[in-house]
């Protein structure tokens, strides 16, 4: 109770079974990792806090809940192949401009970040359920629940992501795939058999990204810009 845990320089960390909670000391996150040689979080209730940051670190959080956050619930910046968050809720932000995973840079330096988001549900964030920006490698998101969420998942930046057998409900869009900073292009994703239903709108996209989207039901679709799909207006 309003304590940091902090792994660096090839530590090991591995958090089970503990409640982690009211640390929300300026921006100092109440799990902080770089260079770790592994981080394991399992079994973890983790609320009002500023954020968690995994940096460098190959990590598996699974069967979490994580709540009450004023900043990104948990930040992966540059994170390696074989990072995963799964079977974890993720709810209820404090304040804007709040993502609940987010896959990033230090300092926009590479390499960008890979992972996996698997059978997790996310609601109640303000910003975006998934967070895919800074030239991420390859992330890919299934079978996750996002709703009442700015954006489900949005894919940024020239950053690319996989999405499929997930539902988008009540969100201000479902997927986004846009450029956030001007000259690193748009972000691009493939997805399939997803339900995107009720947001304020399916898909958004900006400047050079691309979608290919197959075998989903999509309401309110663009034709130009979904192929393959059922589309119910």
């Amino acid at each position: 109770i309003g304590g940091q845990i902090k792994a660096t320089d090839s530590a090991l960390c591995d958090v089970r079974d503990c409640i982690l909670r009211d640390y929300n000391l300026y921006d100092n996150p109440i799990l902080l990792t770089k260079n770790a040689s592994n981080v394991y979080v399992s079994r973890t209730h983790v609320a009002n806090y500023y954020e968690i940051n995994i940096i460098l670190s190959p990590a598996v959080v699974e069967d979490c809940l994580f709540e009450f956050m004023t900043a990104d619930a948990i930040d992966f910046d540059n994170s390696p192949s074989g990072t995963v968050i799964r079977r974890t809720t993720i709810r209820y932000g404090r304040g804007d401009n709040i993502d609940a995973i987010d896959f990033g840079k230090v300092d926009f330096q590479p390499p960008g970040s890979q992972g996996l988001v698997e059978n997790c549900r996310v609601h109640d964030i303000s910003d975006k359920g998934v967070s895919v920006g800074e030239g991420a490698i390859f992330v890919t998101v299934k079978g996750s629940l996002f709703y009442r969420c700015g954006a489900g998942i949005a894919v940024k930046d020239s950053s690319v992501s996989e999405i499929y057998n997930n539902t988008f409900y009540g969100c201000e869009y479902g997927i986004e795939l846009v450029e956030k900073n001007p000259g690193l292009g748009g972000g691009h994703g493939t997805a399939y058999n997803n339900i995107l239903w009720n947001n304020g709108g399916s898909i958004y996209m900006n400047s050079d990204a691309t979608l290919a989207m197959s075998y989903s039901n999509v309401q309110g679709a663009v034709a130009d810009t979904v192929q393959h799909i059922s589309v119910v207006d």
